[in-house]
């Protein structure tokens, strides 16, 4: 049976029967306007491309796995060279400061609170894809 997580209701929802949702994100630092390494902004792909940012965003999706990760599924085509170098040519990718996913997703997600510590979590190269594994936080 696959773990299922709660945010202090009485609803649950198994990892298992989550989608991919996709979203754009920037990385770097929030309190350094973006510079730096980690995610410093969350949101619909729309948005980013309607806001006048000067820093680069990359399509991504997000799905919970049953082992209680969250993984940031960034394919190929949506990397730069400039943002490799900077973010995955090491192997792993630096949250330099924590940050917490936006209410519209962890809604989606069943209304799971989900905050990743700052760290250094994984990169995993596959053929088409970079994943981004990180712990889930549980929130009970």
């Amino acid at each position: 049976m696959p773990k299922t997580y709660s945010r202090n209701t009485s609803k649950t929802v198994s990892a298992a029967e989550n989608a991919e949702l996709r979203f754009g994100v920037v990385f770097g630092t929030p309190s350094r306007h973006c510079d730096g390494s980690g995610v410093c902004i969350i949101a619909r792909v729309p948005v980013l491309e309607r806001w006048s940012i000067p820093c680069a965003f990359v399509v991504a999706f997000f799905s919970i796995w049953e082992d209680g990760h969250f993984v940031f599924r960034v394919p190929v085509q949506e990397m730069t060279d400039p943002l490799y170098q900077q973010h995955f040519s090491n192997g792993f990718f630096l949250v330099e400061e924590a940050f917490e996913v936006p209410r519209w997703m962890a809604k989606a997600l069943g209304e799971i609170k989900i905050a990743v510590p700052a760290g250094v979590y994984r990169v995993e190269q596959r053929a088409f894809n970079y994943l981004i594994h990180f712990n889930l936080l549980q929130n009970n």
